[in-house]
């Protein structure tokens, strides 16, 4: 499995990104892509508390904020790391891509370039939700339009 992480996504990115992705690292069995503006998720590998092992990290040098629409972004910022991560599935190079940033560019970019399920209109969103019984999702159903 490969997994590209939207580096630039998230408040205080990268960060948080990167420290999260070397924790991820060392109990995830898939390969993990950073995905923003090189030099500068470089440093903040060097700045990462703990074992630093070698990660891939893919050249994008716009990133998508928090305040900006999600579908106008994903179509101006061709060089956003979440567009360039969005793309990645849809050509068959990741199997899954993670982000922390900006909810409407990720539903945006993943239903242009992903594309929706056969038979539905609009993306939902799911979430696993841990609690002591087990690991319900927890999902935007008011997204869903099956007719």
């Amino acid at each position: 499995m490969r997994i590209a992480i939207d580096a630039m996504g998230g408040d205080q990115a990268p960060g948080p990104v990167v420290e999260g992705t070397l924790l991820a690292r060392s109990s995830v069995a898939a390969d993990l892509l950073l995905i923003g503006n090189e030099p500068v998720v470089r440093e903040a590998l060097k700045g990462a508390t703990g074992e630093s092992p070698h990660l891939e990290v893919l050249h994008a040098p716009l990133a998508i904020s928090m305040e900006e629409s999600g579908p106008v972004a994903i179509r101006e910022k061709r060089d956003a790391s979440l567009t360039v991560a969005m793309r990645l599935p849809a050509e068959n190079e990741v199997d899954a891509v993670v982000s922390a940033g900006n909810t409407s560019a990720v539903v945006a970019g993943a239903k242009h370039f992903v594309g929706l399920l056969p038979g539905l209109r609009r993306p939902a969103l799911a979430v696993p939700f841990p609690t002591e019984d087990g690991r319900p999702i927890l999902m935007d159903a008011g997204a869903l339009d099956l007719n």
